[in-house]
């Protein structure tokens, strides 16, 4: 258990070291809610805050006629006092108020809406000594029932008064804005916008920041040689989460207090509303975060991550769920989007939000509630058994949707938990290489059709038979082995034998081999069965121009990239079959520096070797040995985000090299490393080959190739072409010398013909040109055995006989030319 214990402590060396980030992802999801918080639970001001006190008048309408009735018998002061007040005659004599706005209505339904406001009938009783005044007005005008009124009212108290002087004036004043929670006055469309919108998009930019770091450990290959050195990807993933779980339920503590200190009006405080919101944000943590890493083993670096992740978030769990059309048109496949967090999340909150506002209304009704359900049935709060005494809400949150109670968030709550387990399991499959059998399953018989491009050189098919011989004869002889001197069960495990055993069968016993390893993408292939051992104490270097495949088979072979057939073995572990062991076998230094650039140069090597299992005592003086074999004295302390390149390639194969693991995997080590630095790596290559562990390297250096390598193979198209020792390749390939030649003063094309066919006599038969170039010829002289002396003396020769020939020179073929000459044949 020390293992992860240790990658734990690094990752949250890491995080404290990184803190401006998680603190920028907490701020984030708080910044949301709080935003959120205040905006749903402001209502829009009182129209009546803003408006003046207004004085009821006749003067502010565009009045056609005010029709009032006479009887006779009422005395003309009050009417001549009325009269004033309106401004119009009274109608004639016998007709009817009602009878005229009628036929008013008939033939202008506009002047009858907007220009008839008041009017009034003045009547007598029977005994003719009691005034009767019916006060008249427009429905459809704003505030002309008290105009009539107060018009009445002022004739009445000047006629009583017998004095103009005498007047009432009505005037209505607005009623203050007491900013009482009343959600009459909030939408429940905004107020579920935000909760729906701004919350979910601060927890995606929150979960967008966690790709970052598995995403970079993967790119760089950190990931890997945690793996490689013993730690299990379920141990990775699991303490990628912690830590990553571990913020999250901070920033979700940070959101709840958050919308209880924002929460002005008590909409969204109470002790029910903020648990239920605490446990859908803890579920989508829980769900979310696994599903956020599924995006690292899609993509290539950490902003394209999170870049990627936040815009699908945003299109499907926002877009979407607003976008009520698309949704229907999925048909069926809408039920597939629930296997997605943020859809979840999304029309939780949504549903939520509403559910609150519905309950606050229905709380507010109070000791009106059967008033109301009297007066209306199907009012919303009408429709459940909601006891006003008990402390229930109105519409339960965790209910599944149901005809009484459309808002349940049960279901959403219930896929979010799922959800959680489905993406781990999915990790799970992927890291395990499970999905990669199922695929494998399904493309058995493109991998059977797979064929050569070209015939492949006699010494690969050697190679490969020898390969195969050996992983078969062995397999036989430890069994073999295994019976004679074993009374209980066997020891060896998937037929290769111990290390023990191994040494029994003598030194040019194989300590790594690969049989037949291929790689598909779709239809390409990238790696075409290639075979080949390395023996204790051998460094195998493979060479190829960019896109051959060599990169694609370390891959494969260090475990980052899964086989789609083939195997590999070190001493007597599979790569399929005992993948943990197997890779607990190797060293590794990726093309890219796998360094965490917030760790020291000696920080990172007392992870590699505590992860190497190397005992706690021993670690300093083991780090010590490779920082002094490497060169890295001086900057041993600097953070490994400040190297240089070519120190950061040091580091990198220190780290590939702590611990001595028998096989060393080198992608390009010297690549930026300085001449000096570089043959000081090469002495400690072979100083460790000395002690037999074996070294399989690529690079772009033939010179580095010529001095480590004990045997070469070239790779063009995925597919090995030449095997064998620098000087075996240079004379089976080569054969002979270069000789090239410099032209001087050539003017036409007759005379470049002529200085070509005399070169070609002066070393026939075995003389061919190879390449022409401008202002230079290439010749390959096939015969090995001709002098230097016949060679020197022909060409000084031709050079003081002629003015075509500025100057020459010639070598043996060397190892570049050999690889030329192969890489010429690489499809692009």
């Amino acid at each position: 258990m020390r293992k992860p214990s240790l990658s734990s402590h690094w990752e949250w060396f890491f995080r404290q070291q990184g803190d401006v980030s998680s603190t920028g992802q907490v701020l984030c999801t708080v910044t949301s809610t709080i935003f959120t918080t205040v905006m749903s639970g402001e209502h829009p001001p009182s129209s009546y805050v803003k408006e003046p006190a207004l004085t009821f008048s006749l003067r502010y309408y565009n009045i056609s006629t005010v029709p009032y009735s006479v009887m006779t018998g009422v005395p003309g002061l009050l009417v001549s006092t009325y009269r004033h007040l309106v401004g119009f005659e009274p109608i004639p004599s016998g007709e009817s108020v009602s009878s005229l706005v009628l036929d008013i209505g008939k033939e202008n339904i506009k002047e009858y809406m907007n220009n008839i406001v008041v009017g009034a009938e003045f009547n007598t009783s029977k005994t003719r000594d009691i005034v009767v005044v019916n006060a008249m007005y427009g429905s459809t005008v704003h505030h002309a029932a008290p105009l009539s009124l107060n018009l009445i009212n002022n004739a009445l108290v000047k006629y009583l008064m017998a004095s103009d002087e005498y007047s009432i004036t009505t005037t209505n004043h607005p009623l203050p804005d007491l900013q009482l929670p009343d959600l009459s006055s909030t939408t429940d469309i905004r107020t579920t916008i935000y909760w729906s919108l701004l919350v979910p998009l601060g927890l995606f930019f929150f979960l967008g920041f966690v790709i970052a770091f598995p995403l970079e450990e993967k790119v760089n290959k950190m990931k890997q040689l945690q793996i490689m050195a013993g730690v299990s990807p379920f141990y990775y993933w699991l303490i990628c989460f912690l830590v990553d779980y571990f913020i999250y339920l901070l920033a979700s503590v940070l959101m709840v207090v958050s919308i209880y200190v924002c929460d002005t009006l008590n909409i969204y405080k109470q002790s029910v509303e903020l648990g239920v919101f605490f446990l859908m944000i803890v579920l989508y943590g829980l769900s979310g975060i696994p599903y956020a890493y599924i995006f690292t083993y899609f993509k290539k670096s950490a902003t394209d991550g999170f870049c990627h992740y936040i815009f699908s978030s945003v299109l499907i769990g926002v877009t979407i769920l607003y976008c009520s059309f698309v949704y229907k048109l999925l048909g069926w496949m809408k039920y597939l989007l629930w296997f997605l967090p943020h859809i979840c999340l999304s029309r939780g909150l949504n549903m939520f939000s509403a559910q609150v506002v519905k309950n606050i209304r229905c709380r507010q009704l109070k000791d009106d509630k059967t008033f109301v359900c009297t007066l209306d049935p199907s009012h919303l709060c009408c429709k459940s058994n909601f006891d006003d005494s008990s402390s229930k809400r109105h519409f339960a949150y965790l209910d599944f949707p149901h005809e009484n109670n459309e808002n349940g968030i049960g279901l959403e709550v219930l896929f979010l938990a799922l959800n959680s387990v489905l993406y781990v399991v999915i990790i799970m499959l992927a890291e395990y290489g499970v999905i990669h059998k199922i695929r494998k399953f399904f493309r058995k018989s493109q991998l059977s059709n797979i064929k050569c491009d070209r015939e492949m050189d006699e010494d690969v098919v050697k190679e490969q038979i020898r390969v195969k011989k050996h992983i078969h004869g062995d397999h036989a002889a430890c069994h073999g082995v295994t019976r004679a001197n074993s009374s209980g069960p066997s020891s060896t495990s998937g037929g290769y034998c111990s290390s023990q055993e191994t040494q029994k069968q003598g030194t040019n016993h194989d300590i790594f081999l690969v049989d037949k390893l291929v790689k598909m993408y779709q239809s390409f292939v990238a790696v075409n069965g290639i075979s080949f051992g390395v023996k204790p104490g051998e460094c195998f270097g493979l060479l190829g121009v960019n896109g051959a495949g060599k990169t694609t088979t370390f891959r494969m072979l260090t475990g980052d990239e899964v086989p789609s057939d083939g195997d590999a073995v070190v001493q007597r572990y599979g790569l399929r079959k005992h993948t943990r062991k197997y890779l607990s076998h190797l060293g590794y230094c990726p093309q890219s520096d796998p360094l965490n650039e917030k760790l020291t140069g000696q920080e990172m090597l007392q992870l590699v070797a505590h992860l190497r299992g190397i005992p706690r005592q021993s670690v300093q003086k083991e780090v010590t040995k490779w920082i002094n074999l490497l060169g890295l004295s001086e900057y041993e302390s600097s953070l490994s985000g400040t190297f240089s390149g070519g120190n950061k390639r040091k580091l990198s194969t220190a780290m590939a090299l702590i611990g001595d693991p028998p096989i060393v995997f080198l992608d390009e080590p010297t690549s930026g490393v300085d001449p000096v630095s570089r043959r000081n790596l090469w002495e400690v290559l072979a100083r460790i080959q000395s002690t037999g562990q074996s070294i399989v390297l690529t690079s772009h250096s033939m010179e580095e190739c010529e001095a480590l390598c004990n045997r070469v193979a070239i790779m063009v198209n995925g597919q090995f072409m030449c095997m064998g020792g620098n000087q075996y390749l240079k004379r089976k390939f080569g054969q002979g010398f270069t000789l090239m030649v410099k032209l001087g003063c050539i003017e036409t094309a007759k005379e470049l013909m002529e200085l070509k066919d005399t070169i070609k006599m002066t070393f026939r038969p075995n003389c061919e040109l190879k390449d022409e170039h401008k202002g230079m010829l290439h010749y390959r002289l096939l015969n090995p055995h001709i002098p230097w002396k016949v060679l020197f003396t022909s060409m000084e020769h031709l050079k003081n006989t002629t003015l075509a020939i500025e100057d020459y020179s010639i070598s043996e073929t060397s190892l570049e030319q050999v690889f030329l000459a192969f890489a010429k044949s690489q499809k692009d």
